[in-house]
């Protein structure tokens, strides 16, 4: 039966030299080995982003998201799909298996959305596909704005400032954070209430309503 401790006594020098071996094999990987602060990883993610601009939450999830995902069911190799539609604003986020080939992928996708039908009004699917190593990697100016109140410098900002920052090369994403929007004030004549017998909560109603689209029935025509 073959002894590890008598073959080390009888052959000490080929001991030694196995242990060298190691010792220097192990320090070479070690110095060799490339230390990144960020490295580069890999995130087998496509999201498809759809603006519609003045649509509630509900229209977008109606008639934007819903539509988009029916088109994305046909996609394989999908491991999670998540979405959010808010005002305006749709977005379908597409996990696949890491095995997936992401070009071939992204392809796939491009084509399930050329036959898809949104509202007129509604911009063209945008494919982004999430890359980590870019997002670590990129670099964020800031820039602060200040002013009066009444000066409503949010609204400038967003139609004169930001269309001349996105114009300029290498500027991947514009985010304005902080000010406030301009709002109607609706001042009730009380007078006015008493004789058409309305309250402040049906006058809140009937300005509430006013944004949502409601079925009035059928049309027929000709006979």
């Amino acid at each position: 039966m073959f002894s590890l401790p008598k073959f080390a006594i009888k052959r000490p020098m080929c001991i030694l030299i196995c242990v060298i071996s190691l010792i220097v094999f192990g320090l070479s990987s070690v110095l060799d080995m490339p230390l990144e602060s960020t490295p580069e990883m890999e995130m087998p993610i496509l999201m498809v982003m759809t603006s519609y601009y003045g649509a509630s939450p509900e229209e977008i999830d109606q008639m934007v998201t819903d539509r988009i995902e029916t088109a994305l069911d046909t996609i394989s190799e999908v491991d999670t799909v998540q979405s959010i539609s808010s005002e305006g604003m749709s977005m379908v986020m597409m996990q696949f298996d890491y095995s997936a080939d992401m070009d071939k992928k992204f392809n796939d996708v491009t084509s399930a959305l050329s036959f898809i039908g949104l509202p007129d009004d509604c911009s063209d699917p945008v494919i982004m596909e999430l890359n980590i190593n870019n997002m670590m990697n990129s670099s964020i100016i800031s820039l602060s704005i200040r002013g009066q109140a009444s000066d409503n410098i949010k609204n400038y900002v967003e139609d004169n400032i930001v269309p001349e920052l996105e114009r300029i090369e290498g500027v991947s994403d514009v985010s304005i954070y902080g000010g406030s929007s301009e709002y109607i004030q609706v001042l009730l004549d009380e007078n006015k209430l008493i004789q058409y017998h309305l309250t402040m909560a049906q006058v809140a109603a009937a300005i509430g309503s006013a944004e949502y689209e409601i079925t009035l029935g059928n049309l027929d025509r000709g006979d």
